[in-house]
């Protein structure tokens, strides 16, 4: 039976204080104490700062009026708001970003490499971007790609070339997601993947909303009486119905291969024209230049929105706009997105806890030791399936904190080839000029080897977010998610293992699922399965489609989510258990305040935290993540040792009858 943790500020305050004063001079890194009221801990307690500050969390967050078996989120998250503005990693990403403001408002110094200088130059003109008007920068940008016919229409010249030639003609000198996004990527098609390809992936909506266009145009110059029509013609016309195409093919699949074989899925899209036209002058292409397209549903349709040259200029321009304007509050995060290598240097320099590394690689053996368990256990699966999953958790890697590249200063000065920025330069200007030479080097890599230390661009050691790349059968966990709550070597493991932990075991996790299990252990793309194996795979996977439509959340969109959450809160557990057997079954000690509780209990409190919501979180229907407190309801439900820990009684809300598994 659990026993009530009283939950006000006042005790939280108080146990910190009381500790502080009575700590014992063991020198162990928790600072642990005596207290027999701590059984299942070896009679300790942990009373160093980091274990007190996860226990004011838990002490303030949760409400003990809730009996866990019930309803586990308000158990342990049902005062969150009153604390919180933001979910759980927002709020260390607000962690994240303050400690860059530091970094970037520091002044430069002579151990500053020429990339440092330029890059606090360009936040610090980010900052003082309302000083200046971005609108020369801006009005020479769309001047140079053809004009915004919304302007003045009775003036503007339509584009002679093709829509291909236009939108190729945008994407080569800027990173514009008209329609879609383009990246090169790792080539998952050849065995080898040494080389890269063209990755294709559909675009979101035009940040910017309608209602913001008419005080831009006019401060362009806009003269054109039908300006609100045209518009809402270009949103409803191009992009309102290119969210409808996304929507319609939610669920498709990713297809890739030369050239000459992908432009024949286009017999409305001259795909070989696009593609040639946006490497022209930048880099040699050829009929075996593999292509990517995460969606290839999604881009079979993208032909019924080229039909008006003059409206598909209007959106395509304000896609422009909508990247080209950014408030200052997020200076921060395009410093971040531009200087990618340069900022997180000085952040692993100057805040990453190096301990960190061998700890979250102990993890990721233990865990692939248990999936590795579980897949050896699996009685629906085959001998040779069973085999190639073995090869293919063989070959999976982990990069833990930060690409081994990071401090290569030739590979970030070659990147960041870019002149000093001088007094007179717009921040307008400046952001062009870095972005243009961006983007050219990633474009450029076409045509060369594979590198292999560089992350992908989706990933960022200075963003709260791990990653799994199927392409290369690797996982990243970056070192802005090695922080507090969420881990610390000096955090006993039931709470390191259930909230990074579980992170590190969902992106395992991930390559068995429904999408990342058709990558084998090379990661090329091929289906490795037994027909009648797939089909139980299915049948598994399909209870979890159901469980989470009951949940009001689209369960086929969030699969892939969905069996690496539920997968990977088993390995983590499961994984947790056995090291503390291993340790001959000796307990970590308590946090302050949860002396009568037990390890499993806090180990499970710890994963739920990490899913607190804030009230104010947006569900996009397009989103493949659930919301957070759907994931914490319905992957505690699944873990029969859930129940077990808190002893549910039968039929409660949290020990459902029907529980959902797969790994």
């Amino acid at each position: 039976m659990l026993k009530a943790v009283n939950r006000s500020i006042f005790l939280s305050v108080f146990v910190l204080v009381l500790f502080l004063a009575i700590r014992s001079t063991q020198a162990d890194v928790y600072e642990s104490v005596d207290d027999p009221k701590a059984k299942a801990f070896g009679n300790r307690v942990c009373t160093n700062p980091e274990c007190t500050i996860v226990a004011a969390n838990f002490i303030n967050h949760g409400n003990d009026k809730i009996k866990p078996c019930d309803n586990f989120a308000q158990f342990t998250c049902d005062r969150y708001q009153l604390f919180k503005k933001y979910i759980p990693l927002m709020e260390s990403q607000r962690v994240i970003n303050g400690r860059l403001k530091l970094l970037l408002e520091t002044p430069t110094s002579p151990e500053d490499k020429p990339y440092h200088t330029l890059m606090k130059t360009f936040y610090d003109k980010c900052m003082k971007q309302h000083e200046e008007s971005p609108m020369p920068s801006f009005k020479a940008l769309i001047d140079e790609i053809g004009g915004w016919p919304l302007l003045k229409p009775q003036t503007w010249t339509e584009f002679g070339g093709s829509f291909e030639e236009y939108i190729a003609n945008i994407q080569k000198k800027i990173e514009a997601p008209i329609l879609f996004n383009v990246l090169t990527t790792s080539n998952s098609l050849r065995g080898n993947k040494d080389d890269y390809m063209l990755h294709l992936s559909p675009a979101a909506a035009i940040e910017v909303g309608a209602s913001k266009f008419p005080r831009l145009a006019t401060l362009l110059g806009a003269d054109n009486p039908s300006l609100a029509a045209d518009i809402n013609e270009f949103f409803v016309q191009i992009d309102n119905k290119r969210q409808e195409l996304l929507d319609n093919s939610k669920n498709g699949f990713p297809a890739w291969s030369k050239l000459d074989v992908m432009k024949v899925e286009f017999p409305n899209f001259d795909l070989e024209k696009y593609v040639r036209h946006l490497f022209d002058g930048i880099a040699e292409v050829n009929s075996e230049t593999i292509i990517y397209f995460t969606n290839l549903e999604y881009f079979q349709g993208i032909h019924t929105l080229l039909t008006d040259k003059r409206v598909f200029a209007n959106y395509a321009v304000g896609v422009l706009a909508s990247t080209f304007f950014k408030p200052k509050s997020i200076c921060i995060e395009k410093t971040g997105e531009l200087f990618e290598y340069p900022l997180s240097q000085l952040y692993v320099k100057n805040y990453f806890d190096h301990a960190a590394v061998p700890r979250v690689a102990e993890m990721f053996k233990l865990l692939k030791e248990e999936l590795h368990e579980i897949i050896e256990k699996a009685d629906w699966l085959d001998d040779t399936t069973r085999s190639n999953a073995f090869k293919k958790l063989d070959h999976l890697k982990a990069d833990i904190g930060y690409p081994e590249n990071l401090f290569d200063d030739a590979f970030v000065s070659n990147v960041y080839n870019i002149p000093p920025s001088q007094p007179s330069e717009s921040y307008f200007a400046l952001e062009a000029r870095i972005q243009r030479r961006l983007h050219v080097v990633t474009l450029a890599r076409i045509s060369k080897k594979l590198d292999r230390a560089t992350w992908i661009k989706t990933t960022s050691v200075i963003g709260v977010n791990a990653h799994s790349m199927s392409f290369l059968n690797k996982i990243y966990i970056p070192a802005a998610i090695l922080i507090l709550p969420h881990f610390s070597p000096n955090l006993p493991d039931y709470i390191n293992f259930a909230a990074t932990g579980l992170v590190v075991a969902h992106e395992i996790t991930h390559g068995y699922d429904n999408k990342g299990r058709l990558y084998d252990e090379t990661g090329d793309y091929r289906d490795w399965w037994q027909k009648e194996t797939v089909k139980v795979y299915k049948e598994k996977s399909n209870c979890f489609v159901k469980q989470y439509d009951k949940e009001n959340y689209d369960g086929q969109l969030s699969l892939g989510e969905n069996i690496a959450d539920n997968g990977g809160m088993k390995l983590a557990f499961n994984a947790y258990k056995k090291l503390m057997a291993s340790r001959g079954g000796v307990p970590e000690p308590a946090l302050p305040g949860f002396e009568e509780f037990t390890p499993e209990e806090m180990f499970f409190m710890a994963f739920a935290s990490t899913w607190c919501n804030d009230g104010n979180e947006m569900l996009d229907p397009n989103d493949e993540h659930p919301p957070g407190e759907t994931r914490l309801k319905v992957v505690t439900q699944n873990i029969k040792e859930f129940s077990e820990t808190f002893a549910c009684p039968k039929n409660a809300p949290m020990n459902p009858d029907l529980r959902c598994s797969l790994w």
